[in-house]
């Protein structure tokens, strides 16, 4: 279903496969290759359009069959996918990646993407997801309140990203998120000079773990677009 739903994307347009997905039986697979076809539009065709698009349907399909639906496995496995959703559309429409593709991200996608990321914490705290999955879900919500210049609500999140994430042993995630929130100082007071130094501290600690240069690029990324 996935393959044939890229092709018919590719080979014709984003409503085309829509349709063509829409037809098909078994709701979780439908609303999994929804989540495969946009991940595909975003990431290989480059086309933003098309990926929020796919993710908007995608949603609406999900959470209108997890309505419809009896058996509750299937209806967790359809709630799951609208998490997977969301999170992809948060994490797609949030301009502090800075990819090169994309030129300006409208914004009515941003509006769409603050939505789907506290649609994807709710679900995330509703399906019980765990203490890692919550602390990614605050801090994809922090960062798209940073793209709405919503500073204080970002702090929060960020705050609740690092208690979440402190009950794990995912330090690097810990790491981020207090990094982030030195961001979100530098970006209410380029002049801070507590934030600058911490913020140099929480690099070099997070840049000798795993992932770590990619991380503190990630915060230097933000503050270079939003500062």
């Amino acid at each position: 279903m996935k393959e044939k739903a890229i092709e018919i994307l590719t080979q014709q347009n984003t409503d085309a496969a829509i349709e063509y997905l829409k037809q098909q039986e078994d709701p979780p697979a439908v609303a999994e290759a929804f989540n495969a076809v946009m991940r595909h539009a975003y990431w290989e065709m480059h086309n933003l359009d098309s990926t929020v698009t796919l993710a908007k349907e995608g949603i609406a399909y999900a959470s209108a069959k997890a309505k419809e639906v009896e058996e509750k496995e299937q209806v967790a496995d359809l709630n799951s996918l609208v998490k997977a959703l969301s999170y992809n559309l948060a994490s797609f429409t949030w301009p502090g990646w800075d990819e090169e593709w994309i030129k300006v991200i409208p914004q009515e996608y941003l509006k769409l993407g603050l939505d789907a990321a506290q649609t994807n914490l709710h679900l995330a705290i509703e399906l019980e997801r765990g203490d890692l999955s919550i602390s990614r879900a605050y801090w994809m919500l922090a960062a798209q309140q940073i793209a709405h210049r919503d500073y204080e609500g970002a702090r929060a999140n960020f705050t609740q990203a690092i208690e979440y994430a402190e009950k794990t042993d995912a330090h690097s995630d810990v790491l981020l998120s207090h990094g982030f929130t030195q961001v979100v100082n530098l970006l209410k007071n380029p002049e801070d000079e507590d934030a600058k130094s911490g913020l140099e501290a929480i690099k070099s600690e997070l840049v000798n773990l795993e992932h770590g240069e990619m991380l503190t690029q990630q915060m230097d990324d933000a503050l270079r677009v939003f500062g």
